[in-house]
């Protein structure tokens, strides 16, 4: 749940610029338009059901985007916007605050209303499979719900391709 409550937060940062719009990729991806603009990494050790530590890691094109065979990415500067490390993190780390005193539902749902439609295409590559099939939504874990010739199928990780099959 962590990746996407990061993703959510770093959406409304970005957003925050006043005209640009961000979309959500499952779980850790933020775009603008099919670009990727930022990626979210999250490690964590639970102890007796509770966190025991949290670090999320938040890698955004402030200034420059790689240039990734196969994938569209973006920054913020090719968007026009010119901002400091520091001006960003002034922005990001209260909408992160915000969002993890959220419920689990709470940011799922909005989560939802900001990533790809359900009913979209996609394919998801696994670490030794490729599954094909249309996004049905998140689990009430934040797993992404893939629906395929067989049923519904959980998600946990995997890399996401938008509106293929």
């Amino acid at each position: 749940m962590y990746a996407l409550l990061a993703a959510v937060a770093t959406a409304e940062a970005v957003e925050s610029f006043g005209f640009l719009r961000t979309s959500l990729k499952w779980p850790n991806d933020v775009l603008i338009g099919e670009a990727k603009l930022a990626g979210i990494l999250v490690d964590a050790t639970m102890v007796d059901d509770r966190v025991d530590w949290l670090v999320i890691g938040i890698g955004m094109n402030l200034a420059m985007a790689p240039e990734i065979d196969g994938r569209q990415t973006t920054s913020l500067a090719a968007q026009g916007v010119s901002v400091d490390p520091r001006d960003m993190a002034d922005r990001l780390l209260p909408r992160l605050a915000a969002w993890s005193a959220a419920d689990d539902a709470l940011i799922r749902d909005t989560w939802l209303r900001r990533a790809h439609p359900v009913g979209t295409a996609l394919t998801v590559r696994g670490t030794h499979d490729v599954t094909v099939g249309v996004f049905a939504g998140l689990s009430a874990a934040g797993e992404l719900l893939l629906q395929c010739a067989s049923g519904i199928k959980a998600i946990g990780t995997g890399e996401i391709l938008l509106g293929q099959r």
